[in-house]
Parts: C-alpha cells; sequence; structure tokens
C-alpha cells in the first residue's frame, strides 16, 4: 500500500499582521493548493479567476494551481498550502469546490488545532501524527462540501423556481425570509443552500437583476430616475444611484448617455 506524499505549510493567517498598509492584494498565480477556513465573519472578500466570494463564518476556499487570485482585505483564517504529485491525491483536491459554506466545521477546527499544536516539531511520533491530521483534513473537507452541494442539488428546482421569480418580481419585496419561505426552508439554510448552488447570495441576485433592468431601462425609455428607481424595484432614486454607481461605476445618467452615444455611431 502506497500512501499520498505532499509538501504543506500550515497555520493561522491574518492579514493585519502582513499587509497593514494595503486594502486589496495584487493578483497572483496560485501555485499550490491553497485551502482555508474562515471560522468568523471577515470584512474582506477573496477572488478567484475573478469572481468575488464573501469571506462569512463557515467559508471554505479551495484555491487550485493554476488560478488566478487577489483578496481584499482584512481576513483572518486557518490556512493549509499543499503540493502534491499523488494522482489519487490530486483527483480528491481538483473535486473540492473552490467555494463552500460549511454549517458544521468543528471538526476542521479541532483538526487544524492539533496540527497547531505539533507545529514543525522533528519527532518521528509528531511527524506521523501531524500527517494523520493533514489526512484527516482533507477527507473531511471533501465529505463536508460534497454533502452541501449534495443537499443544494436536491433542491435544485425549488432553488431555480426562486431564481426565476427574482428576475420576474424585481419590484417586490424580496427579503430573505420572504424568499425562504416559497421554498419551505428557514432563511439561514435557504441562504447556505442558494449561495453554495448560485455562487452568489440571494441579495446579490435581487440586486445585480434590479442593476440589469434599470440599464434595459436607461436604454430604451425616457424615464426619469425616480421613475426608474420605482420601476426596478429601489426604495428611493438616491440609493438607486448609489447602488448603481457602486455596481457599474458610472451613475445612471453616465450610463444613460454613453449608451445612447454609442447607438447614434
Amino acid at each position: 500500500m502506497v500512501f499520498p506524499q505532499f509538501n504543506c505549510d500550515f497555520g493561522v493567517f491574518d492579514s493585519n499582521a502582513k499587509f497593514s498598509k494595503i486594502t486589496i492584494t495584487q493578483v497572483r498565480a496560485v501555485t499550490c493548493y491553497e485551502l482555508e477556513l474562515f471560522p468568523t465573519d471577515c470584512p474582506g472578500t477573496t477572488f478567484l479567476n475573478g469572481e468575488e466570494f464573501p469571506l462569512d463564518c463557515g467559508t471554505l476556499i479551495c484555491a487550485k494551481p493554476g488560478q488566478k487570485r487577489n483578496s481584499r482585505l482584512p481576513f483572518r483564517c486557518y490556512y493549509l498550502h499543499l503540493e502534491t504529485q499523488d494522482p489519487g491525491l490530486l483527483q480528491l483536491l481538483d473535486q473540492l469546490p473552490d467555494y463552500t459554506k460549511l454549517g458544521e466545521f468543528q471538526d476542521l477546527l479541532e483538526i487544524f488545532h492539533q496540527m497547531l499544536g505539533i507545529g514543525d516539531k522533528a519527532d518521528i511520533t509528531d511527524r506521523l501524527c501531524l500527517q494523520s491530521c493533514i489526512c484527516r483534513l482533507i477527507l473531511a473537507l471533501s465529505r463536508l462540501s460534497h454533502t452541501e452541494i449534495r443537499t443544494a442539488q436536491l433542491h435544485q428546482a425549488r432553488l431555480l423556481e426562486v431564481e426565476k421569480y427574482i428576475r420576474e418580481h424585481i419590484t417586490e419585496e424580496l427579503s430573505l425570509a420572504s424568499l425562504a419561505a416559497r421554498c419551505n426552508l428557514s432563511p439561514t439554510y435557504f441562504h447556505r443552500l442558494f449561495t453554495n448552488y448560485f455562487g452568489k447570495t440571494p441579495s446579490d441576485l435581487v440586486l445585480e437583476s434590479r442593476i440589469s433592468a434599470a440599464k434595459a431601462g436607461l436604454q430604451t425609455s425616457n424615464y426619469s430616475l425616480s421613475e426608474l428607481a420605482a420601476d426596478c424595484g429601489f426604495s428611493s432614486q438616491a440609493y438607486f444611484c448609489y447602488k448603481f454607481k457602486q455596481f457599474t461605476g458610472k451613475t445612471p445618467l453616465q450610463y444613460r448617455k454613453e449608451m445612447l452615444s454609442r447607438l447614434k455611431v
């Protein structure tokens, strides 16, 4: 029997300790498997191949070699960085989702704590114990993340129905509680399933759908900003203008002027 071979680095990463003077890191190429567990909510986010992921409590990130990555700070996490040529281990790591929101992760924390207690001691017994911890951690991550995905897939039809409902009812109140009720699920559980399945939160999709409708309205109608805000489900013109610029980098009027000038070319 051949056991998996790997090189690794692990510990606790606190961005405040290493990057005290910047708010976002430069884009870099990932060179190993970067497994990161976030035990508390963090104000920062991480980007994988340009897609942004929130670092909420229970978030598991698995960045893979060849991906492009950078992060908005600050954040704090437990990490395990692995290099391996073992075919079986490579397959297992490649199957881990880039982003998973775990409901239960106490067992993972305990394994990380055991690893940190062993550290980099040279004693053979400690090294064997450390290798055992890492193997257990990888196996636990695989089981937990895939359980979450399978659970989301079981609710696929209802999640897709809610997604369609959001896009077709942007003028209505689309609170987390009301959307969860359409699936007969608790708000917390619905939020986790929805985010795991679509890679974005329900509120992100609501905003995205309203902004998309506003873009279309700015190009095809003569509505005033207050009329367009109401027609797209925003509570006020001021809030609409604020979220539109935050989302697109332009004010609604700048966007309308730019799009209309293109149509005249």
